[in-house]
């Protein structure tokens, strides 16, 4: 007989020990690297600690959480209910670099924003 209790079980998805990672922004994240810069994603969440949401896109690159714009959250949402992307980030091969772009506020001022442009990586060359 199958278990229907297993399917409540969680189990851990991706290779990486997240438990010492701190917290950063895409903004500082690309003020501290630079534009060019890419990053191989170790995981992906979502997060229910979100000042701005119920549900927050979150990355693991080496050593950070990468808190992700809210519209990114469907996509973390598809790379979590597709085995292909979890297998994929568990083999180093997904990853992404950071895009800048303005975007003009109701008020006429314009705002900085940062967004996650994913990336296949050569798992054999490395970044």
């Amino acid at each position: 007989m199958k278990s229907l209790a297993k399917g409540l079980n969680k189990e851990r998805v991706f290779n990486v020990d997240t438990s010492d990672f701190d917290y950063i922004k895409l903004a500082d994240l690309y003020e501290r690297d630079g534009e060019g810069a890419s990053y191989v994603i170790r995981a992906a969440y979502i997060g229910n600690k979100s000042e701005y949401a119920d549900e927050s896109p979150l990355l693991a690159i080496d050593d950070f959480y990468v808190n992700l714009p809210q519209h990114q959250l469907d996509v973390v949402k598809d790379i979590l209910s597709d085995r292909v992307y979890i297998n994929a980030i568990n083999n180093g091969q997904l990853g992404f670099y950071i895009e800048a772009y303005d975007k003009k506020l109701k008020s006429g001022a314009v705002k900085t924003c940062y967004k996650a442009i994913f990336i296949d990586i050569d798992a054999g060359a490395g970044l």
